[in-house]
C-alpha cells in the first residue's frame, strides 16, 4: 500500500516545478526532495534526501519503467518451489506473459506475469513476504517502440 502511494505521488509530481513535498497519514511519513539541478523526484526517510540518477537523454528516449504489481493479498515468492532458483533475476529479459513470481493466497497459487516485455531492473519484496493487492513487486525497463 505504501509503495503504491510513494509510486502514485511521484508520477504526480514529475512533471511540476515542485521542489519538495511532506506527506503524512497513518503513522507513514513520505518526504520527496528535487535536488539541485532539476534530478528526478526521490523518496527520502527520516529526512534524509536520496537522489537518483538521471538517465541520458538518449535513454529517456527508449526505455520507461513498467511495474509489476500484485492483483490481490498473499504472500509473494520468487521461485515455484523452495528447491528451485528464482523465477527471474535483476538484468534477466522477459517477455510478455512470462511468469515472474507466484501469489499464494488461501492455500491456492496463483501466476504472476509480466505486462511488458523488458529487463528486470529491480525487485521491490522479498521471497516469502506478505503483500497487498498493488504493491509493486519488481519493475521492468520496457523498449518503446516508435
Amino acid at each position: 500500500m505504501l509503495y503504491q502511494l510513494v509510486d502514485e505521488v511521484l508520477a504526480s509530481v514529475a512533471g511540476s516545478n515542485i521542489t519538495a513535498l511532506e506527506y503524512r497519514a497513518s503513522g507513514h511519513r513520505i518526504r520527496l526532495e528535487r535536488p539541485q539541478g532539476g534530478a528526478q523526484f526521490a523518496p527520502a526517510s527520516d529526512g534524509l534526501a536520496v537522489s537518483l540518477p538521471v538517465p541520458s537523454a538518449e535513454l529517456q528516449a527508449t526505455v520507461k519503467p513498467a511495474l509489476v504489481r500484485a492483483a490481490m493479498y498473499g504472500t509473494f515468492f520468487r521461485a515455484a518451489s523452495p528447491d528451485q532458483a528464482p523465477l527471474v533475476e535483476v538484468g534477466q529479459t522477459v517477455e510478455v506473459g512470462q511468469q515472474v513470481g507466484i501469489l499464494e493466497a488461501m492455500k491456492t497459487l496463483h501466476a504472476v506475469e509480466a505486462e511488458s516485455a523488458g529487463i528486470v531492473h529491480e525487485i521491490f519484496v522479498e521471497n516469502g513476504a506478505a503483500v497487498d493487492a498493488g504493491t509493486v513487486l519488481l519493475s521492468i525497463k520496457e523498449a518503446v517502440h516508435g
